[in-house]
């Protein structure tokens, strides 16, 4: 017990940064049990402890890691009563909460056995977490941590506040944010260091070879331990996991073929399937999806990519492949516009995508400096996504700025 809360004390008197992710002024920290669900690395432990130390009364306030050894002697809620009795703690952050078995149960108990209890917990973005949150509905508050967007990477490497945009003020926008933004900073520079190095935040902590070794890391422990320990996969199955992530870095995004991927890695088309799926629950994939209703996610999607531009770039430096530009720029698409929670499907027809603001249905046809407007003639609400660009003109905007939506 004594070196539960030596590592908490110590944990928040090393903490330096004052760098806040655009989450933490969207939680409200007066709910009585909050969670935050995200992949690894993308700063949910630092939330908490920044939680922790603006809190007045430092000796009520304790941080927990559900992987903690003493949790393989000590149960959860036993824990929790003993310190909220014999010690005074009030205020608890768990972290790693998908590390404990019948976590959910027991948080539910400690909810409603002990009065004046406020419980913040964080979790692996698998749905199987979100499914134990799920059983939590009427207790606890639940939010969603993705990575940087390109406007946090620009804040947290320059040191000055930019606001974010809505997709529809964006639209309506453009020319003057591009002006305002690119006055600013040296955004096409930024930009290209974003797109390999940006999206996690510990980028702040060392040089490129550094972020890769971290990325990788992050990847192992993800597919080797949770993973492993949310789904009962078996150890020498957890390989595939890697091999299926190399495969999709090896080929265009496209309507992916279970049976292509299952005779690649010589398995059943069923465990492909299952195993994608995972990749997807777990946010090492997205999907890009058809505007239609049933079917399985996989056999409704219209492409398959990696979860982000940095993980795309890493996966094609480890295989000795050249990076592929057109899928780059369609991944930073999908992924600030999902991470935004902004609708977005593969375009029926001409165009690439296909957005869903209000009323109106937006056509973006994504390409280089150079694209016209060919593919997209004489189809209204439509636009050009530029690389390469760094001033807006009629329904061209540049590609960054679709970064300032989070």
């Amino acid at each position: 017990m004594e070196n539960l809360i030596k590592n908490s004390q110590n944990l928040l008197k090393s903490l330096k940064t004052t760098k806040k992710r655009y989450l933490y002024e969207k939680i409200d920290f007066s709910q009585k049990m909050i969670g935050i669900i995200g992949q690894r690395g993308v700063g949910k432990t630092t939330i908490m402890l920044q939680f922790l130390k603006e809190k007045n009364s430092p000796e009520t306030v304790i941080y927990l890691t559900a992987d903690d050894i003493y949790f393989s002697q000590n149960t959860l809620k036993e824990t929790v009563e003993m310190l909220y009795r014999d010690y005074g703690f009030r205020i608890f952050c768990i972290d790693e909460i998908h590390k404990y078995k019948n976590w959910n149960q027991e948080l539910k108990n400690v909810y409603d056995l002990l009065s004046g209890i406020k419980i913040v917990f964080s979790g692996s973005s698998s749905l199987d977490v979100l499914a134990g949150a799920y059983d939590l509905s009427r207790r606890a508050v639940l939010h969603q941590l993705n990575g940087l967007s390109f406007r946090e990477f620009v804040e947290f490497k320059n040191g000055i506040i930019l606001k974010s945009f809505s997709p529809e003020d964006l639209l309506a926008k453009y020319k003057k944010y591009s002006v305002q933004i690119s006055s600013q900073i040296e955004v096409l520079k930024l930009f290209k260091e974003y797109i390999s190095f940006g999206y996690y935040p510990y980028f702040l902590e060392g040089s490129s070879d550094t972020y890769e070794l971290k990325m990788k890391n992050v990847l192992d422990k993800t597919i080797y331990e949770d993973i492993a320990n949310l789904n009962n996969i078996k150890t020498e199955n957890l390989p595939y996991f890697k091999k299926i992530l190399a495969f999709l870095a090896s080929i265009p995004p496209g309507e992916i073929n279970v049976n292509k991927l299952a005779s690649n890695l010589g398995l059943a088309f069923e465990t492909a399937e299952a195993y994608m799926d995972i990749l997807y629950r777990i946010s090492l994939v997205r999907y890009l999806l058809k505007n239609k209703t049933g079917y399985k996610l996989i056999r409704k999607s219209a492409k398959v990519f990696l979860d982000n531009t940095n993980v795309a770039v890493y996966l094609k430096k480890e295989l000795g492949l050249d990076e592929n530009p057109g899928v780059l720029r369609e991944l930073f698409i999908l992924n600030q516009l999902q991470n935004c929670k902004q609708k977005i499907y593969a375009s029926e027809g001409r165009g690439d995508f296909l957005l869903k603001l209000k009323d109106k249905k937006i056509i973006l046809e994504i390409g280089g400096r150079s694209k016209d407007f060919k593919k997209i003639s004489k189809i209204s609400n439509a636009y050009l996504v530029l690389d390469d660009m760094e001033i807006a003109e009629n329904n061209k905007i540049p590609l960054w700025l679709f970064g300032f939506l989070y």
